[in-house]
């Protein structure tokens, strides 16, 4: 038995991306503004969360 007989070459597969820089940018400028619009909603979905957290409510509701 020789000391490499056991060994198996492994090859990746690449895929090819065909696609020119303006296109790639088009579509990276299309995602960066669907995140941020993505964000402000979130935002908007958390401020009244926020509110209900404020210091205040702890005290009213640590009186109750």
């Amino acid at each position: 038995m020789f000391a490499g007989e056991n060994t198996m070459k492994v090859f990746g597969t690449r895929e090819i991306d065909n696609r020119d820089t303006e296109q790639v940018y088009g579509y990276m400028e299309a995602r960066i503004e669907v995140l941020k619009r993505r964000i402000h909603e979130l935002e908007a979905e958390k401020e009244p969360l926020r509110s209900n957290d404020s210091p205040a409510n702890y005290a009213a509701s640590a009186r109750s």
